[in-house]
Parts: structure tokens; sequence; C-alpha cells
């Protein structure tokens, strides 16, 4: 449900240099970098809000948005500044439909609407299905392309908003209407968690390499600083996957390891998400 104390931020914008940066410019850039970072972590919580929710209907026009709202933990929190993919935490997370956008005028998700998204979001479906046409005519597996998601990731208290489109595809072997039994939705719903607090704690996700079965969790990794680039760097693995456990058992009371509930994802999801960026190894 969209709240209304974000209807328009703008009305207590935060000043740049509150929140550890000389201009606004400089600001919109980090949130944007963030954005790239976590994009793995960002569209599987996408896919799993989406299977929650239960609606697979995704046409270019755009039905509803998923809108992730961020806070800066610099410079109150030093920890932030070790890494920009540690500089925001996701504050909420919740889709938020069209009608209730035209009922309330929520003025973070508006550009979600306009002609030139919606043809952009078009343009993408439309190319999506023409590569899953071209490799189911060659017989090769794949995922089933269901439609593109419009998200919003945006600063609380600012004006600074970034859409992006998420490809969503059905898990495996579902056919829409279907229902989702509780198990699986409860498995979900601790993924979305655990992804949260992976971003939060300033872990970046990315995907196996194809054929890689050795474990079902992705690897996992921060960006350090190497002269003026940022670049991914892999976590001792054990050790991470080990803290976020810890959270995972002091928050939400369960003992499943953070492999197993991964095992979710990778059960539904077995080909990944093709046409979704990925956290690049350099960035600026």
């Amino acid at each position: 449900m969209c709240r209304s104390e974000d209807e328009n931020p703008m009305k207590t914008a935060i000043p740049a240099t509150q929140v550890g940066h000389a201009t606004g410019m400089s600001l919109m850039k980090a949130v944007d970098r963030w954005s790239k970072m976590h994009s793995f972590t960002c569209d599987i919580i996408t896919h799993a809000e989406t299977v929650g929710e239960g609606d697979w209907r995704l046409p270019a026009s755009g039905t509803r948005v998923l809108l992730f709202g961020l806070v800066s933990r610099t410079p109150r929190d030093p920890a932030g500044a070790q890494s920009p993919s540690a500089e925001f935490t996701i504050d909420t997370h919740y889709i938020c439909p069209q009608r209730v956008y035209i009922e309330h005028g929520i003025y973070i998700v508006a550009s979600q609407w306009t002609p030139a998204s919606c043809h952009r979001r078009a343009e993408l479906a439309a190319d999506m299905r023409a590569k899953e046409e071209a490799r189911d005519g060659k017989g090769e597996r794949g995922p089933k392309f269901a439609g593109v998601m419009p998200v919003t990731t945006y600063l609380v208290g600012t004006g600074m908003v970034m859409e992006d489109p998420c490809c969503v595809y059905y898990p495996h072997g579902f056919e829409p209407g279907a229902r989702v039994d509780m198990l699986t939705l409860f498995g979900l719903k601790l993924l979305v968690y655990l992804c949260l607090e992976v971003i939060n704690m300033g872990f970046v996700l990315r995907p196996r390499e194809a054929g890689d079965t050795s474990s079902t969790l992705p690897r996992i990794g921060t960006y350090v600083q190497r002269k003026k680039k940022w670049r991914w760097q892999p976590a001792e693995p054990e050790r991470a996957w080990s803290e976020v456990a810890k959270v995972m058992q002091r928050k939400y009371f369960t003992f499943l390891s953070p492999s197993d509930i991964f095992t979710t994802y990778y059960k539904l999801w077995p080909y990944g998400m093709p046409g979704n960026s990925l956290p690049k190894d350099e960035m600026d």
C-alpha cells in the first residue's frame, strides 16, 4: 500500500550536504550507483513480491509499481562511508497500484506512466518475447517471460527518483492463475527479508556462473576502492553468510540457513532472470 507521507518528498527536502554530498548531482549519482550495485538482489525481491501478490498482469502501460524507499546512513553512520553499496539502506518497499497513484497523487511514481516510459517497457517486452521465441525454436531451456514490472527507487525526504524496468519471469512449471502453496509463500517471504538484510548490511549479491551447482547461494561481496574506481570484491562466503544468518535469527526468529532460504529461489527460477542488468565488476 502506498504511504501518504511520501506523496511529495520535496515538502521536507533534505539538503545534499546533510547526507555527505556537496551537490545534489553528486547525491543523485550515488543513488544511481547504489541501485546498479544492488540490481540483482532487488530483482529477486521483485520476483518474490510478484508471486506473493499473485497478480501476473504486467502490461507495458503498467498497472502498478514496486517502490524502494532509501534513507542515507552517512554521515551519522561511519560504516556507510566504507563502500557506496552501504551508503543507503532500504527503509520501505511496497507495491503501488496505478489506481492509488491516481486517487492520492503519489508524486514519486508519476514518471512511470509517461508515454515515454510505457513505450520503453513495450519495446523491452517485445524484445524479450522475441528472444524467448527464438530460444524455444532452438529447443533450448529457459524461463517463461511474464512481463515488465516498473520499479522506482527514491531517496526519502528528497525529490530524487530512479526509474528502472524489471523483466519478470513465471516460476518454473507455474501456470498463470494457479495457486501457490503456503510453504512456498512462506519461503519467499523469508527470501525477501533475507535480501533486504543483505542489502542493508552493505553486501552485494551476484549470480553464480552458469552451470555452477556447488551451492544454492549467490556470490556475496562488496565494492572496494581501487584508485578512482569501485571494484566488486568477493567476501569470505562462510563468514559473510554467517553474519546474515545471525541477523535473520535475531530479527525473524528463523533457524533456516541462508542456503535453505535460497533453495526456494533456485527451485522457482532455475534459469535466472535474463534481460535484467547485473552488478558490474567495476563502477565509477
